[in-house]
């Protein structure tokens, strides 16, 4: 945990968009519990003012109304925001292409133009590793020309290009994290419930008895299951408060990787989470999801660079604390 230090004077108060969502709420619990003023804008589509009570000034509220998030700008003298309000399931967004484009796509750049001319001077903007779609690469950098498979990921990767070219010549300093897959919980009020994330829908199924689902067993990968990079929602909201911070004095990689920079199969986590449970439950097979990429791992060698910090905790620990 980072403690208060002389770096923060300019962090005098954050907005978050999205900030009572999953990983929102984790961001805001450690930015809160590092001094830090915090007011969080959500519309409690899938979050719920419930998980930052105590800790935030709350405003009910969609991003897209740009009036709105000026006036919550002006109103509460915010100095930084982190916008992570978005939908986020792939497949949702092929289903509904169009209210993805809307949220993700207007909404960043409503939220972009509520912050030009107000006090706002540091920006940070939630994407994705679903822009980088299937990669040749084993580990894929910042410099990877941007492919993405589904209309989520097209939305994210529209996002990132509007912060870059909107705020290149203003007084705020920006960067695009792009998170991989994020995991665990700091405690139970903040854990993650989504219905499409790997995590929780282990949790549940061993929960309540039901056989684990693998999408796909016959990826280009050494078990067949898809790989991804998993990083702790802990370790990555210490990346956002670090980030906030090198923001104040100066601009530094407009894009960043955030993941752990190893790879786990689908059936390495099912297996985790059995033997942790100890269940006797065996996975089944069932068709892979449409806009999967086969293996996605990140290099953070940029991240480690900027920001002097190499997520730490390990695949078991995540898995305990989802538990």
């Amino acid at each position: 945990m980072l403690g208060c230090n002389h770096h923060y004077y300019l962090l005098v108060s954050i907005l978050l968009t999205g900030g009572a969502g999953y990983i929102g709420s984790h961001i805001n619990q450690l930015l809160s519990l590092n001094g830090i003023k915090t007011i969080v804008l959500d519309d409690e589509s899938t979050g719920s003012k419930e998980k930052i009570k105590d800790m935030s000034f709350f405003v009910h509220g969609d991003i897209r109304d740009s009036e709105l998030v000026r006036k919550t700008l002006i109103e509460h003298k915010i100095t930084g925001v982190i916008h992570l309000a978005a939908k986020k399931s792939v497949s949702e967004s092929i289903k509904y292409p169009n209210e993805y484009m809307s949220v993700n796509v207007d909404g960043t750049s409503s939220v972009i133009n509520a912050c030009l001319g107000t006090e706002v001077s540091q920006f940070i903007f939630s994407s994705s590793a679903a822009i980088y779609g299937n990669s040749k690469f084993a580990k894929v950098s910042e410099d990877v020309i941007p492919r993405p498979l589904s209309v989520y990921g097209d939305s994210k990767l529209q996002g990132e290009r509007l912060v870059s070219k909107r705020l290149i010549n203003t007084p705020i300093k920006f960067t695009n994290l792009r998170y991989f897959n994020v995991v665990g919980s700091g405690n139970r009020t903040l854990q993650d419930n989504s219905k499409e994330n790997l995590f929780p829908i282990i949790k549940e199924a061993l929960a309540s008895g039901r056989q684990p689902v693998i999408f796909g067993s016959n990826h280009q990968t050494p078990d067949g299951t898809c790989i991804r990079d998993y990083i702790h929602v802990q370790d990555l909201a210490e990346i956002h408060l670090l980030a906030l911070k090198k923001l104040t004095t100066h601009q530094f990689p407009k894009e960043l990787n955030v993941g752990s920079g190893l790879g786990f199969s689908v059936l390495e986590v099912i297996t985790e989470f059995l033997k942790q449970t100890k269940s006797n439950l065996v996975s089944t097979v069932s068709e892979p999801r449409i806009g999967d990429p086969a293996k996605l791992i990140a290099n953070i060698d940029r991240l480690k660079k900027a920001l002097d910090f190499t997520p730490s905790i390990t695949l078991s620990e995540m898995v305990a604390s989802t538990l």
